[in-house]
C-alpha cells in the first residue's frame, strides 16, 4: 500500500525532486527509529504513511502564500493528507492520526505520543542535511528535540553531536 503512496506523492510533487528525496529520507529514518524503539504495529503503520505525506502542505502553502513555513504546512496539510490517504483506501484510523500528525509535525512542545516524537526526530535528521544546518543549530535541536535512544544515536553518528 505504501508504494502507491510514494508514487502518488512523487506525482504530487512532480518536478520537485528535493521534496521527494526529503520524504524518502524521513520515511527511512522513521522506520529505523520505530523498529529500534520497538514501536507497536499500529504506530509503525501510522509512521509508514505519515512519514511519506508529512510535508504535503508545502506545495499548497507555496501556491497560496509563496512561503512554506511550518505554520502554513500545519494549517494546510491535514486536509490534503486526508484526501490522498482516503483516495488510496487507507483505514480511517490511519487517515485521522496521520492528518493530526501532519498538522502538528512542526509543533515541538508537549510531544507525548511515540509516533509524533519519531516523526519529528526523523524530519530533523533529514532537515539537518537538506538545509545544511550548522553544528550549533544541530546541537540545539539535539538538546531540545531528541528523546529516543535511536534518534539520539543517529544524530550523534551522522552529525557528531
Amino acid at each position: 500500500m505504501n508504494e502507491h503512496l510514494i508514487l502518488a506523492m512523487a506525482e504530487y510533487f512532480a518536478g520537485g525532486p528535493k521534496q521527494v528525496q526529503h520524504f524518502l529520507k524521513v520515511h527511512a529514518f522513521a522506520m529505523v527509529i520505530a523498529q529500534e524503539e520497538r514501536a507497536d504495529a499500529k504506530t509503525i503503520e501510522v509512521l509508514e504513511a505519515v512519514s511519506i505525506i508529512h510535508d504535503i502542505g508545502v506545495k499548497i502553502a507555496e501556491e497560496l502564500y509563496g512561503d512554506s513555513c511550518g505554520k502554513y504546512q500545519e494549517e494546510l496539510g491535514p486536509g490534503a493528507a486526508e484526501d490522498i490517504l482516503r483516495r488510496l483506501r487507507y483505514p480511517e484510523d490511519i487517515v485521522s492520526r496521520s492528518a493530526w500528525l501532519v498538522g502538528h509535525h512542526h509543533t515541538y512542545t508537549n510531544i507525548e505520543a511515540l509516533d509524533h516524537q519519531i516523526l519529528v526526530e526523523a524530519d530533523f535528521l533529514a532537515n539537518f542535511y537538506d538545509e545544511n544546518m550548522s553544528k550549533e543549530q544541530i546541537r540545539e535541536a539535539y538538546k531540545y528535540i531528541f528523546k529516543t535512544h535511536t534518534g539520539k544515536k543517529l544524530c550523534h553518528d551522522l552529525y557528531g553531536v
